[in-house]
């Protein structure tokens, strides 16, 4: 086991229900897609929804997941 957060520890697929255009993480500053395979894995507390344009979230710092490529 060991401490720390591990990005593995958490499945939350209830995150993926959202109206939203996309899921934010606000701790790697990555946007994805609702459906993700990576939302479910999103500390609560880093979890954010956004419905701006990716070109709108990558102008304030985020990052297109490398998996849904949103």
């Amino acid at each position: 086991g060991g401490g720390g957060s591990d990005f593995n520890t958490h499945d939350n697929p209830d995150q993926q229900q959202t109206t939203a255009s996309y899921v934010l993480n606000t701790s790697t500053m990555k946007f994805h897609f609702p459906n993700c395979r990576d939302v479910p894995r999103i500390a609560p507390e880093n979890y954010s929804t956004s419905s701006e344009s990716s070109s709108t979230l990558v102008s304030i710092g985020y990052s297109p997941c490398g998996h849904c490529n949103p």
